[in-house]
Parts: C-alpha cells; sequence; structure tokens
C-alpha cells in the first residue's frame, strides 16, 4: 500500500506524451466497457487517458482488465476513474478512493441504470445537453420497439451466455436483457430465475423457445452457423426445428450501452421474422 500511496503521490508530475498533454480535464480512465462507450457517445473521448482491454473506443491506452492494479490506473494521472456497481469491482473502488482517486460507479445492470450513467457521466463531463439527447433517442427506440410487439404474437426465447457440459447459461430476469425481451413482446423462457441462470439442455427441451438467442460472438459460437451446428442435437426445440437460432453478431445486445435503443429495434426485427414462420430452407437467415 505504501508503494502505491507513493506512485500516486508522483503520478500527477511524471513526464506526459503529447497526447496526454493534449487531454482536457477532468482525465478520466474507465475500467468497465459500458462507460467508455457512454463517454465517447457523449462526445467527450478527449477525456478518456485509459480503458479496459474490451473497451470499443479505440486510440486509448490500456490500463489492463476490468480488475485492472491501482498502479497502472494511477499511471495515467486520471483526475476520475470510472468503474461499475458490482461487487468484483468493490474492493478495486475503496482501494482507488483510499489512494485519494475521484472515483464513480454507476450501475449498469438495467434500462434505467444506462439512462441515469448518461445523466451522470453527461454531468461530470460537462455534456449535459448531449446527455439528454442520447436519453430521448433512447426512449423514441425503446418506445417504437414497445409498439411494434403490441402487432405481433408472442415469441418465446432463449437467451444464452454461455454453454457448458449439457447447460446452457441465461437470464432469469433482473437486468437489462430480461427488460429488453418483455419491451419487444417476447417471453423469457428461463424468467423467475436468478439473474444468471443454469438450464440444463432438457430443460430448454421442455420450455420450447421459439428462438435461441446467443447474446454476443464468443470462441466456441462466433456466429449462427456454430451455433446451429450445436443445437442441431436437438432436433424437437422450436427453435432449431424452425431454423431460428442465432449468433448476435456484436456485444451491443449483451452490453448495457448507449445502443440499447437501435439494439432493441434489431431485436424486433429478428422477432417478426420468428412470428412470420420457420425460414426456408436455403433461405438467407440475417439480421
Amino acid at each position: 500500500m505504501l508503494a502505491l500511496v507513493a506512485l500516486a503521490g508522483s503520478s500527477v508530475g511524471c513526464a506526459r506524451g503529447a497526447a496526454d498533454v493534449a487531454a482536457p480535464a477532468p482525465r478520466v480512465v474507465t475500467l468497465v466497457p459500458a462507460a467508455s462507450a457512454i463517454i465517447d457517445a457523449l462526445g467527450a473521448r478527449a477525456h478518456l487517458v485509459g480503458v479496459t482491454r474490451y473497451s470499443a473506443v479505440e486510440g486509448v491506452p490500456v490500463v489492463g482488465g476490468m480488475d485492472a492494479r491501482p498502479e497502472a490506473v494511477l499511471a495515467r494521472s486520471p483526475d476520475l476513474v470510472v468503474l461499475g456497481d458490482y461487487p468484483s469491482q468493490a474492493a478495486q473502488k475503496a482501494q482507488l478512493e483510499a489512494l485519494g482517486v475521484a472515483v464513480l460507479a454507476p450501475s449498469l445492470v438495467r434500462v434505467d441504470d444506462l439512462r441515469a450513467a448518461l445523466v451522470t457521466l453527461g454531468e461530470a463531463l460537462g455534456r449535459q445537453a448531449k446527455a439528454a439527447e442520447l436519453v430521448a433517442a433512447l426512449d423514441r427506440d425503446l418506445a417504437e420497439a414497445k409498439r411494434r410487439a403490441a402487432e405481433r404474437g408472442p415469441v418465446k426465447v432463449l437467451l444464452v451466455y454461455d454453454v457448458q457440459q449439457g447447460y446452457v447459461y441465461t437470464t432469469g430476469g433482473g437486468d437489462h436483457l430480461s427488460e429488453l425481451l418483455a419491451l419487444c413482446g417476447a417471453e423469457n423462457v428461463a424468467a423467475g430465475g436468478p439473474l444468471t441462470t443454469r438450464l440444463a439442455l432438457d430443460a430448454v427441451l421442455a420450455r420450447k423457445p421459439d428462438l435461441v438467442l446467443h447474446v454476443a460472438p464468443g470462441q466456441a459460437y462466433p456466429d449462427d452457423a456454430a451455433a446451429r451446428a450445436f443445437w442441431a442435437s436437438l432436433p424437437e426445440v422450436p427453435a432449431v426445428k424452425a431454423g431460428h437460432v442465432h449468433v448476435w453478431p456484436d456485444d451491443h445486445l449483451a452490453q448495457n450501452g448507449p445502443w440499447i435503443g437501435a439494439a432493441a429495434l434489431r431485436l424486433s426485427t429478428l422477432l417478426d421474422r420468428v412470428a412470420a414462420g420457420p425460414v426456408p430452407d436455403g433461405a438467407k437467415r440475417d439480421r
């Protein structure tokens, strides 16, 4: 700890490159990718002097993962560090605060959390008007998705985070993903379970989803073809039988970021196609 305190005291006076000198105050390090994306969407990318390796904002020094070491963060001489209000980052937050670093830790679990984070970071960076614009755009997109849901029949959906040893991991509710499903008029087949729910594959068969949707590409399931190859072992699942197994092509559904309104509209389009019936053999299956 003494070494970290010394580093904290010396970091302000350390030599900076040209890019560092150009960064306006407050100089911000983000340790959660959604916060980096929000700051970028606010038009305040110039404030970013450090991000995690998972950030979609390019051209900013990487300080590590979401568990970046304090000394790597302090080396960027931040005026403000933004984490998430997650149990996994609580110790990190306490350590940075003990070193005298200003910290913001907005919750980013639900859609209302995103609205609040846009406002909070907009105020911190003097971008209140842009934050209000982004919140208004989010609300317009979500209202349109809700309107479209009223014109569509029910669609039962299984969201998939991961597949391991005969189980799928999904959401039981309480997060932005389950909220988007409800808003778009879809039924979450795992509703009522914990935030992260583990379902056996035979339980998936019993719940009869019309759509199986992997929420982001991964190493095992990078695209639709890979996911369909796995689910082909359960041909009686309605989604498999109808050809409605998909992998969302990016992380804009999985991450609760400023793109969620647009993701809701894309999800609505996919649900429209599922409600329309099976995918014809040989038809192009896109989103």
